[in-house]
């Protein structure tokens, strides 16, 4: 592999507009990852990948590519949760930087649209939508976002049912037709509609263009007040860009692919499944904490996150611990200290059951 050309003695390198971030822990897909961001129509950018793994493969595989655009790392936290994905931030150089998970793919044009539309929009997160591929990336599922004008603005609500519409047809027909529908997403419609109603429209993070000052200005984007999180960091991001005020826009546009297998944190089978259950109940209280979420919207919310907690509660008892809460105020907010108590016993017990099954430690 090559690394980034050591610049001649005097003269300053220019940094690129894009960092694109690989933390990468499996080599199972992350040729395809590499391959699908270097062929990107948008060349203005930087390839970092992270090695967070115990052995050599994935930097024998890295080794095998010369594109001078790629520059490859081992994480120095080896296993500390998060910490490859923040040693990749501390060495981005770009103005934006662009998540590309090691099983993911973007297809060609993705950061070609998000720069064109945070350029238009001057949004500080951009995103698009994406599909839903298997394990040998067969496409099986597509999910967009949709965000419907008002009725009273006739021109773009036909617009916006044409897209609708559009959206059913042949992707490549549709690619040739059509420009990008860009749209700016109110904070009310993530907290109501998105967080509210226990739903993820954005999607991972590989779907995501974000303004890299205006992330390390929130400190913590990744967690929620003093609340680190294990299994929901990327609503935690939204939910912090959103609730500091900064633009976010998005696209019905299809950029990236979203790989499901079994070796996923999102499926039950994974140790630490619950905590992206009862991680929405600590999302539900923080916002009705901060005023995003009126006490209806709360109400609804964790009627939601209950019949969650009914549904799972057999297979993971530690759920109960936060059914038994109650749903009142605590010292005037919601996220109190019965909470933080309950959040510590959840995530000791999803330690032992790891130990238990794997022979690790946290997840």
């Amino acid at each position: 592999m090559k690394s980034t050309p050591s610049p001649v003695p005097g003269q300053q390198v220019a940094a690129p507009l894009v960092s694109i971030l690989i933390p990468a822990f499996r080599a199972t897909w992350l040729n395809e990852a590499i391959a699908s961001a270097l062929a990107q129509t948008f060349s203005d950018f930087e390839l970092l990948i992270s090695d967070d793994s115990a052995d050599d493969r994935i930097e024998q595989l890295v080794g095998k590519w010369s594109d001078p655009r790629i520059q490859y790392f081992k994480n120095p936290n080896r296993g500390a949760p998060g910490s490859n994905r923040d040693h990749l931030i501390s060495r981005a150089r770009g103005e934006y930087l662009k998540f590309l998970f090691d099983d993911d793919l973007l297809y060609p044009r993705s950061v070609e649209i998000l720069v064109a539309m945070a350029r238009k929009t001057g949004c500080q997160l951009a995103f698009h939508s994406r599909d839903i591929i298997d394990e040998r990336g067969k496409r099986i599922g597509r999910e967009r976002l949709f965000i419907a004008p008002d009725r009273e603005n006739r021109l773009e609500f036909l617009r916006y049912k044409a897209r609708r519409k559009a959206a059913f047809l042949d992707t490549v027909k549709m690619a040739l037709l059509r420009k990008p529908d860009f749209a700016i997403v109110a904070p009310e419609y993530f907290f109501n509609e998105m967080l509210g109603k226990i739903s993820n429209s954005i999607g991972e993070p590989t779907n995501l263009l974000i303004h890299a000052e205006t992330l390390r200005r929130l400190g913590k984007p990744f967690q929620v007040g003093d609340h680190r999180l294990r299994f929901l960091t990327d609503m935690a991001l939204y939910a912090n860009f959103f609730a500091s005020g900064a633009t976010v826009a998005g696209t019905s546009w299809v950029g990236s692919a979203f790989r499901r297998h079994g070796a996923q944190t999102s499926t039950p089978q994974y140790p630490g499944y619950s905590a992206g259950l009862f991680e929405w109940d600590l999302f539900g209280r923080w916002a009705f904490d901060i005023g995003a979420l009126s006490h209806h919207r709360f109400q609804s919310q964790h009627a939601r996150v209950m019949a969650i907690y009914n549904q799972h509660a057999d297979i993971y008892p530690e759920l109960r611990y936060f059914m038994d809460l109650p749903i009142g105020l605590e010292d005037g907010v919601l996220l109190g200290q019965r909470f933080d108590e309950a959040q510590q016993l959840a995530y000791r017990a999803i330690d032992e059951r790891r130990a238990r099954l794997t022979g690790g430690g946290v997840c």
